[in-house]
């Protein structure tokens, strides 16, 4: 008969090792094909590998199945201090204008997968796009 201790061992070392997984620290990343290498997980992985060989092997199979081994590409901090990344107006009619159809219009444009989250966003109505610059310095000050 197996012990409640042997039960609890097993399902707490398992939980450690599982947690090493991409999948679980980065889900946002999912889908994601190819890249460079994210170093953290790999050595998360390996630990698990080393350790315990069949929690180890499901990690990183997971991680290369999912995507959530690789880095991702490109982003605002790639941009050099001083230069603007280009901006994009996409529009969506105002009877329409909902949380959904903004995270589809630009899950669309964007091919990632969109999702805002309470408290990490703001909403201003900007004249044009040419705004968005001049409003995102002026919020940046009051921040400090």
């Amino acid at each position: 008969m197996i012990s409640r201790r042997s039960v609890l061992v097993f399902a707490s070392s398992l939980g450690v090792h599982l947690s090493g997984c991409g999948l679980l620290l980065y889900p946002e990343r999912r889908g994601q094909t190819l890249g460079r290498l994210d170093w953290t997980v790999v050595a998360l992985d390996t630990i698990g590998l080393c350790f315990f060989f069949v929690p180890g092997l499901i990690a990183f199979a997971v991680d290369f199945a999912t995507g959530t081994i690789f880095l991702p590409e490109g982003g605002v901090a790639t941009n050099p201090a001083d230069e603007h990344p280009a901006l994009v107006s996409l529009s969506i009619p105002p009877d329409q204008l909902s949380f959904k159809a903004i995270e589809k219009v630009v899950s669309d444009y964007t091919q990632q997968p969109i999702r805002l989250q309470d408290g990490k966003y703001e909403i201003h109505t900007l004249e044009d796009i040419e705004a968005f610059w001049s409003k995102h310095e002026e919020l940046q000050r009051d921040q400090v």
